[in-house]
């Protein structure tokens, strides 16, 4: 959390993109829902997952669908390792790899 509150405040970033494959998916989430918990209000913290296998009760579901957006990918190869990238846009990526 660290490094992401310090390019937060070195750019200016406003949004958040957590992204990850499998069980990097459901690390994603988890990082998106706490991300989004420890960051100023005008955040935005999106969340792309690719082959996101079901995890948590409906408790669980209805929490995050409330806390951050979430876009689901069909299956497909990621080819960047985890790591923290901000884009020219001042989007900053996290990209999680199991």
């Amino acid at each position: 959390m660290g490094n992401v509150t310090i390019l937060l405040n070195q750019t200016g970033a406003k949004t958040i993109e957590v992204t990850g494959h499998s069980l990097g998916a459901a690390i994603a989430v988890m990082d998106a829902v706490m991300i989004k918990q420890n960051v100023p209000s005008d955040v935005d913290v999106v969340t792309r997952v690719f082959g996101l296998p079901r995890g948590g009760n409906q408790e669980w579901a209805d929490f995050v669908d409330k806390t951050v957006r979430i876009s689901f990918f069909k299956e497909i190869k990621i080819l960047i390792l985890g790591k923290l990238y901000l884009s020219r846009s001042r989007v900053l990526f996290i990209f999680t790899i199991r």
